[in-house]
């Protein structure tokens, strides 16, 4: 997919186009999610930040086994949605 981006643009471009038009907006889709999370698991709710983070964390952990530039840009798209969760756009 990549026309020379980094891959942080990359994410950004996936976070505010592609996959938002398929998913729709993220924070409260991560939201949602997190909720459904806590509900399996029985706990107080996830905040949409954190579920970000997890989603992160999952990538990076298929980064330490195999190299994949989606798993980059994807963690990319990941932090930029951690950091809107945070009322940081």
């Amino acid at each position: 997919m990549s026309d020379g981006a980094s891959v942080c643009q990359e994410g950004y471009d996936l976070v505010y186009g592609e996959r938002a038009e398929q998913y729709g907006e993220p924070v409260a889709c991560y939201r949602r999610l997190g909720e459904a999370w806590a509900h399996l698991l029985n706990i107080p709710p996830i905040g949409a930040d954190r579920v970000a983070l997890m989603m992160v964390l999952l990538k990076v952990y298929r980064e330490i086994n195999s190299h994949k530039r989606d798993n980059l840009v994807d963690a990319c798209g990941y932090l930029e949605i951690a950091y809107i969760a945070n009322g940081r756009k």
